[in-house]
């Protein structure tokens, strides 16, 4: 499904849990990713099998010049700058070696630098960024609405 088959067809969609009508997109500010969600339940998941939706007419991500995932592994010894699992233990363990940004998009990295990791790593990073939105947000939010130092963390 595309997201332009989503808005089209969202009078008709009910949520897979508790088959309320009020559906909605949610994007993804680290890739512009969108899908649906259910503003009843708040599941990410209200279709069975659908979790991201097709986008049609997406711009390019990064603009050119910039390297993407192979060039960036070959720059940086093939393995994960993380744990440094190697690009051959990754592909016999069947878990992939992608780009990361050194510094989030959410928090400023939007066009590089880019470094190696492994998904398992990848996953555990996101959880630590989760992580250290959350504490920033109750920081802001115990300062009074003042911004938290992120030069800090």
């Amino acid at each position: 499904m595309t997201a332009q088959e989503f808005e089209d067809q969202r009078p008709a969609l009910r949520c897979q849990h508790c088959q309320a009508s009020a559906l909605e997109l949610e994007r993804n500010i680290n890739n512009g990713g969108v899908r649906p969600v259910c503003a009843a339940c708040r599941s990410r998941t209200p279709f069975a099998g659908v979790q991201w939706l097709a986008q049609r007419d997406q711009k390019p991500r990064r603009p050119s010049g910039i390297p993407s995932g192979p060039a960036v592994r070959e720059a940086n010894g093939n393995h994960c700058a993380f744990c440094g699992k190697p690009r051959w233990l990754c592909d016999r363990l069947r878990i992939g070696l992608t780009a990361q940004h050194v510094t989030p998009v959410a928090l400023g990295g939007v066009w590089g630098p880019l470094i190696p990791f492994c998904s398992r790593c990848q996953e555990m990073s996101a959880a630590a960024l989760r992580e250290t939105r959350s504490v920033l947000g109750e920081i802001t939010r115990l300062d009074g609405g003042g911004t938290a130092d992120r030069d800090s963390c």
